[in-house]
């Protein structure tokens, strides 16, 4: 719970916070006598709208004369009020993704019962005459008994408003009618159960028995999909959901049991208890966050850290991050005037967590956040970018980071300094790093500036890690997002000599660095080594979506490494690449601003490397200087499996910098004229600019 929720609903008590989603927040609650309830709050936004009021309306009503085993049932509703809520009943359990992201994937007789379950419960939705709208792992419960859907479909109130796609790797991309796109969210919430992957790259890890069925629910034609009655007749009749595996069992009851504890004693502790399995945050109150609307907050610089901060600095302040997402709305300013793409340098770009707009970080304009949809500027954050320290949206709410450059009066040139935008509240704060800032009245630096290099969040949010230029003194620092304060150096000087030019989570216990030639892992509780690569061939690394790997360059070859085991996984040979840097000839000119920043003469490995959410797919690009061309930029699409370079020949697909939407509905590229576009991750097909 946080400080700004609401402590009921009618009869029904808080303990928790279970997830939210575009339309609703939703708590675990209790009410004297009656079992466990999950009770779903609409938003104010969609509270105001009387189309969505009476959608709902009319679907909580059709649910409420549905009997079925498998759909958790309404128990009460309050639709006339000035919140509308909706209270359903909530088995104890864990949801399948949080199962899934917890314990791994389901044996293959976990995952007959839960395909099993689930297609009954759509075959008593859609024989009751509607569909469900977003079956999702997320929406699944997984109870002592079986599985069962959290809700009756009570998302379809905003689809029946506004266009809504609320999961878009759980929906066909072939319009049919929402029976068979049911039908296809059953298959790949069965397809993710196996794998712990989003997208066909999982259906292998299917069972034999269930594959074929499976696969003919991700048929492209609607028409070619089996019914929901199918489901059930072809995986045993209506009797044939089988008990949990015993192991399956264990791990489902433990987690219902510390929920239990929840609803007994109030306070979840460090139980992940919400529908995503983050670990809830120490988040900053809103009556907090709208006293700093108005400006930039207090200017926070680590000092020279000889430990843990002390602990009256860390309780003295708040949490950095607003409880609130990117469709909340925005606490800076909507800029007036248009903005021309052929007179604006784009440096960068990244989607916030939920995927809804885009961060776009420029040499005229600053850091922009565009609802990319509408292709609408909502935001501007700040006058200033930096081209060296992308944007970096925290997992959480929705605050950005970004280096912006800082011009103070005793030094030149401008300082790259990272700031963070907290969205909702309009929020800026400043951050040094690991490093003293200007100091006294006149906000002097005592010491030379040391430029910030990279920013990243953890993946449960509650750490921002910061990389400056080195210069002898720390070059890696930590805070903490829930408090505020720097947790400490986390990188001592000594050993290292050069510039750690990235750093990202690798998970929450772990982070990546590197320099030129050599990756680093850290360990984010003591700040020691625990692991290095030497003598890379190229720069640059990435991460694998959801794995435990990543992958760099060695020798022309794709390297996929594995940090914690210290050990390579596989290699693939790339085409069009080896080690002297040879390419393929597809390339494009290259902006004067942008050639500034490579060297006069010679190759520079220069590299932007992505790998997609279904681990299929790396794009890279590089920027080389040489006598005969200039300044080029050369571009790559790999097959991760077979080395093939899928844009050959091509000259429509080619990109400086490319950002993927967290659920994998596009791309955004940085164009070789340094426009910002958007294009089909399938078909690599590039659309109009966004400006």
């Amino acid at each position: 719970m946080h400080p700004y929720d609401p402590p009921s609903a009618g009869p029904f008590t808080f303990h928790a916070r279970l997830g939210d989603n575009a339309w609703s927040r939703t708590y675990l609650a209790s009410a004297s006598g009656l079992e466990s309830v999950a009770v779903t709050v609409v938003r104010a936004e969609q509270a105001t709208d009387s189309e969505f009021r009476s959608a709902l309306e009319r679907l909580v009503s059709e649910s409420s004369g549905m009997d079925s085993a498998h759909v958790c049932e309404i128990k009460d509703a309050d639709l006339g009020g000035v919140v509308p809520w909706v209270a359903l009943s909530r088995p104890l359990g864990p949801t399948l993704a949080d199962y899934v992201r917890v314990r791994g994937p389901l044996t293959a007789d976990a995952l007959h019962s839960l395909g099993s379950a689930l297609a009954q419960a759509l075959f008593d939705m859609h024989s009751a005459g509607f569909p469900h709208g977003s079956l999702w792992p997320d929406g699944v419960l997984m109870t002592t008994r079986e599985a069962v859907l959290a809700d009756p479909g009570l998302g379809r109130a905003v689809g029946d408003t506004r266009p809504y796609a609320p999961h878009p790797s759980f929906v066909p991309h072939v319009d049919g009618s929402a029976f068979s796109g049911d039908v296809f969210a059953w298959a790949a919430t069965l397809v993710y159960a196996a794998s712990g992957e989003e997208g066909p790259s999982g259906l292998s890890r299917l069972p034999l028995e269930l594959r074929g069925l499976v696969q003919a629910c991700l048929r492209r034609s609607p028409a070619l999909r089996p019914s929901a009655a199918d489901l059930v007749r072809g995986l045993g009749g209506p009797a044939a959901v089988r008990p949990w595996p015993q192991r399956t069992l264990e791990a489902v009851e433990a987690v219902g049991l510390r929920q239990r504890r929840v609803l007994q004693t109030g306070t979840s502790g460090d139980v992940p208890v919400s529908g995503r399995g983050r670990r809830t945050l120490l988040l900053v109150s809103a009556c907090v966050a709208l006293s700093l609307v108005a400006g930039v907050g207090a200017v926070w610089g680590w000092p020279r850290w000889t430990g843990d901060t002390p602990e009256e600095e860390v309780t003295a302040m708040t949490g950095m991050i607003t409880d609130a997402t990117c469709s909340d709305g925005s606490g800076y300013p909507v800029p007036e005037g248009e903005v021309r793409g052929g007179d604006t340098t784009v440096w960068n770009t990244a989607f916030g967590p939920g995927g809804d707009v885009l961060a776009v970080g420029t040499e005229e304009h600053g850091l922009m956040l565009w609802d990319w949809r509408d292709g609408e500027e909502v935001a501007r954050l700040s006058d200033g970018a930096s081209w060296r320290v992308k944007p970096f949206f925290a997992p959480v709410g929705c605050m950005v980071a970004a280096g912006v450059p800082v011009e103070y009066d005793d030094y030149a040139p401008p300082v790259t300094v990272v700031h963070t935008f907290d969205v909702p509240s309009g929020t800026t704060t400043v951050h040094f790093g690991p490093q003293s800032g200007p100091e006294g009245p006149d906000g002097l630096w005592t010491s030379v500036p040391r430029d910030a290099l990279s920013v990243a969040f953890s993946p449960d949010g509650s750490r921002m890690a910061l990389t400056l230029e080195a210069r002898g003194d720390a070059a890696v620092g930590l805070l903490d997002t829930t408090s505020g304060g720097g947790t400490g150096a986390l990188i001592e000087v000594g050993e290292l000599n050069d510039d750690h030019e990235r750093t990202a989570f690798f998970d929450d216990d772990r982070l990546i660095t590197r320099t030129r030639d050599e990756i680093f892992v850290w360990d984010t509780g003591s700040g020691s080594l625990l692991n290095r690569v030497s003598n890379m061939d190229e720069s640059d690394f990435a991460l694998i979506p959801g794995g435990d790997e990543l992958v760099y360059f060695d020798g022309g070859r794709l390297v996929l490494w594995d940090p914690v085991e210290r050990t390579a996984e596989r290699t693939v040979v790339l085409e069009g690449f080896d080690a002297d840097g040879a390419s393929y000839d597809f390339t494009g000119e290259l902006t004067a601003e942008r050639a500034a920043f490579l060297p006069d003469t010679g190759y520079s490995p220069f590299y932007e490397l992505t790998v997609d959410p279904g681990r299929s797919r790396l794009y890279a690009s590089r920027m080389t200087f040489d006598e005969d061309s200039g300044a080029v930029f050369r571009s790559h699409v790999w097959d991760m499996e077979t080395g093939e370079d899928l844009i050959v020949g091509s000259e429509d697909f080619l990109f400086t910098q490319l950002s993927l939407h967290p659920d994998g509905e596009v791309l955004a590229i940085v164009t070789p004229d340094d426009r910002v576009a958007l294009a089909d991750p399938d078909t690599l097909e590039v659309w109009d600019p966004l400006f």
